[in-house]
């Protein structure tokens, strides 16, 4: 349930006076969701989250499950049994490839506020990894309207392939 909280604005002055309050300003807390991931082994896993909690380290994040190893579009890795974590905080506009240690799949929960107000950056000339921010499914060709005279192609993690130039 969300809950909304009220607050009134005023200042002081080097004096100590205050000035009259502002109007009230409500703003509403989101409620806390829970995002199940579910990652399968074998193969590499394009994952991203909508939700957002404290501490979005990357090894925090994905400190439920084995990897292997997580990359970025930028280039940059995290491979926690080599200790190398060049990703830092995890980007909720970004989406990032991972790639599971064993042979079983593997799932955990993000819990946290949702965060569907997030402007994703696309790079011109490199393949971008794009998060899915939605919380229900929404068909490719409405989510990329608007830009598809710009896209050469959408893939996701099944192999599947968006091409709008060529209607596909």
């Amino acid at each position: 349930m969300d809950e909304s909280y009220y607050y009134a604005v005023s200042a002081l002055d080097i004096n100590g006076n205050e000035s009259d309050p502002s109007e009230d300003i409500m703003v509403n807390a989101s409620q806390r969701v829970n995002q199940p991931m579910n990652l399968n082994a074998l193969q590499v896993n394009l994952m991203s989250t909508h939700v957002a909690y404290n501490g979005m380290a990357v090894s925090e994040v994905l400190a439920d499950i084995d990897v292997l190893m997580c990359n970025d579009d930028n280039g940059n890795y995290y491979a926690p049994n080599f200790g190398v974590n060049q990703i830092g905080e995890y980007d909720l506009s970004e989406g990032y490839y991972i790639f599971l240690n064993g042979m079983d799949n593997q799932v955990f929960e993000i819990e946290g506020t949702n965060q569907s107000n997030v402007i994703i950056p696309l790079n011109a000339l490199q393949v971008n990894l794009m998060p899915y921010l939605l919380e229900e499914c929404m068909p490719t060709e409405a989510i990329f309207e608007g830009i598809t005279d710009n896209l050469l192609i959408v893939q996701d993690d099944n192999g599947l392939y968006y091409v709008p130039s060529f209607d596909v």
